[in-house]
């Protein structure tokens, strides 16, 4: 019943009235303990909202980090579904690895919206907290979905990794992170559509078209028509900036000669 009580307070703008009404340290101890009673992400959001911006000054710094960086796991955790709360609460304090945990853990229904109109989850947590954006990190990850030796080496493939927060262990499970879709354009392009510069993608894209081009693991038609799609993707990226116009022609010389080389493949073929 205490729960529940604490719950229907609060969010309602008449709760926040009274606590500005006490002074300073009562309404920090009041606001702390009912954060801890409440179950409720959003609740405690909006509790922990009002640590952080109104009683700053009554914390020491140790404690007023804490509390920002509370405000950030719940925000993020606001995104997600309650399954998933579940699992990651305990990144609370690390919300960027929530964020990695999701990309790490793509299935379909988290990073885009081919099946069924779900809303992209990652998408939705950047949205809802884009100070949790992080480029170099959907740069690895995209990179990770074009791998194009999944079975040589003994890797991490099921949906169920969850990091800890542990600086060794989450070294170990990025290590052995493998997408076991991959390669796949379709996964590569969904994370780093993530990116807040899409030129840093499209060139981290570039880049590996050399490798993918001779790697023995794939057809040559699916090499050619891997890196087709690749460049496809980076000259939409280039497009967004008006000064990566040398990058765009040599995105059109590579599909270019891509083209050719389909036609010499399909010709050999008959």
């Amino acid at each position: 019943m205490e729960k529940n009580r604490f719950s229907n307070l609060v969010g309602r703008s008449e709760v926040i009235q009274r606590l500005v009404q006490l002074a300073p340290e009562d309404a920090l101890k009041i606001s702390r303990f009912v954060q801890s009673r409440l179950t409720s992400y959003e609740a405690r959001l909006y509790l922990n909202e009002f640590i952080v911006t109104s009683l700053r000054e009554y914390m020491n710094e140790e404690v007023y980090n804490m509390h920002a960086r509370t405000m950030l796991g719940m925000r993020a955790l606001c995104a997600i579904d309650e399954s998933m709360q579940e699992r990651l609460e305990h990144l609370i304090q690390n919300a960027r690895l929530i964020v990695e945990n999701l990309v790490m853990c793509k299935s379909r229904i988290q990073m885009h919206n081919i099946v069924g109109g779900e809303t992209a989850i990652v998408a939705r947590v950047l949205k809802s907290v884009p100070e949790l954006k992080n480029d170099d990190m959907m740069i690895v990850y995209g990179k990770k979905a074009l791998n194009t030796d999944n079975q040589s080496t003994p890797t991490i493939k099921h949906t169920d990794i969850t990091l800890t927060d542990n600086d060794e262990e989450d070294d170990l499970l990025r290590a052995q992170h493998q997408y076991p879709q991959a390669p796949s354009m379709l996964l590569a392009k969904a994370i780093l559509d993530q990116c807040s510069q899409p030129v840093r993608a499209g060139e981290a894209l570039l880049s590996m078209t050399d490798h993918i081009s001779t790697v023995p693991s794939l057809s040559r038609e699916a090499r050619v028509n891997l890196v087709e799609k690749m460049v496809q993707y980076c000259k939409i990226c280039f497009l967004s900036d008006i000064e990566a116009q040398e990058q765009i022609v040599m995105c059109d010389s590579i599909l270019t000669r891509a083209e050719l080389l389909k036609v010499r493949i399909r010709f050999y073929e008959f």
